[in-house]
């Protein structure tokens, strides 16, 4: 993948044809090789995108069935996480999900969300972690049990977030963090797996 930081233009479609084409192991590995600059190129360049619940779990996936995204983000160490997703019964255009990573003892937490359209002019998908799925009945086995981003450790990475999504190519998705309704300098990158 050709590498685009600040100030540098982003052939979105050159890119989308290139990950499209990839196989699932060279798309997590070119998206994992993003830096920090990259990813907020890339933000800027996929405005309008289109970003739905479909990019996190397609249609024909049956429901309680998990659907993992392999992600980096744009800190400087322990960059390298999941988010796990499943689609919210009964309704249409919602998912939930989770954060997974080796270090979720220290955090207390899963960091749950629910994820809903948010912004159709910009093509935004919402994370939002204020709200957590309604109970353990409507996720896939095994999955951890919730708990509210307001109580314990997880406090301190997940309260009063919601990550904003926008589509770069089918299964690769962008996001940015917002905490406290304010935006911060925070990007990610997502790549569907098992798909």
């Amino acid at each position: 993948m050709k590498r685009f930081g600040m100030g540098r233009a982003v052939d979105l479609a050159g890119l989308e044809a290139e990950l499209t084409e990839a196989s699932e192991p060279e798309r997590v590995r070119m998206v994992r090789a993003l830096t920090g600059g990259d990813m907020a190129a890339l933000w800027d360049a996929c405005v309008g995108q289109g970003c739905t619940a479909e990019d996190f779990v397609p249609a024909d996936i049956p429901l309680g069935t998990e659907v993992i995204h392999a992600g980096k983000n744009s800190l400087p160490a322990f960059n390298h996480f999941q988010k796990r997703f499943c689609a919210a019964d009964g309704r249409p255009g919602v998912v939930y999900g989770y954060n997974y990573n080796w270090f979720n003892f220290t955090t207390a937490g899963p960091g749950y969300f629910t994820g809903r359209p948010h912004d159709d002019a910009r093509g935004e998908y919402g994370l939002n972690y204020y709200e957590v799925p309604p109970g353990q009945g409507a996720l896939p086995p095994g999955w951890p049990k919730i708990r509210r981003n307001e109580i314990g450790l997880q406090v301190l990475i997940y309260a009063r977030m919601i990550d904003y999504m926008r589509k770069v190519a089918p299964g690769v998705t962008i996001g940015r963090a917002w905490r406290y309704g304010k935006i911060t300098s925070n990007y990610f990158v997502l790549c569907r797996t098992g798909s």
